[in-house]
C-alpha cells in the first residue's frame, strides 16, 4: 500500500509547478527506496533531472541539489555520489559537509566499502 500512494502522489506531481515535481520524486524515491529499488531509483532519476532544470539562482538550486543528494543516498547511492560530486566547491559551504557525512553513512551501512572509501578520498 505505501508504494503505491507514493506512486499516485508523484503521478499527482505531474501537473504541479516544476519544483513541487522535483521535490515529489525526489521525497518519493526516498519512501521507495525500502519497497521497490527499481522504481525509486526511476523517481530519483527524473528527480535530479527535474531539479537540475528548475529555472532558480545559482544558491537556491544548489541547495535543491544538494537536498537531492540527501535524499537519494538511499534510493541510489550511485547517482547520489555522482551528484554530489558535481556540486560546485568554490567555497565550503557547511550543509556540504553534513551531506558528504551522511552520503558516506548510507554507503557504509548498505556495505558499499569501496565507493565510501572513494568518497571519502575525494571529499579530503
Amino acid at each position: 500500500m505505501p508504494r503505491e500512494l507514493v506512486l499516485q502522489a508523484i503521478e499527482q506531481s505531474a501537473s504541479r509547478e516544476p519544483v513541487v515535481r522535483a521535490m515529489a520524486l525526489l521525497q518519493g524515491a526516498r519512501v521507495l527506496a525500502v519497497v521497490d529499488k527499481e522504481a525509486a531509483r526511476r523517481a530519483f532519476a527524473e528527480g535530479v533531472t527535474t531539479a537540475e532544470n528548475l529555472p532558480l539562482n545559482s544558491h537556491d538550486l544548489e541547495l535543491v541539489l544538494n537536498e537531492a543528494v540527501r535524499l537519494g543516498a538511499t534510493a541510489d547511492a550511485a547517482r547520489a555520489i555522482e551528484l554530489f560530486r558535481r556540486l560546485p566547491v568554490h567555497e565550503l559551504r557547511p550543509w556540504q559537509n553534513s551531506t558528504g557525512t551522511m552520503l558516506l553513512q548510507s554507503l557504509a551501512k548498505s556495505g558499499e566499502m569501496e565507493a565510501a572509501v572513494a568518497l571519502l578520498e575525494d571529499m579530503s
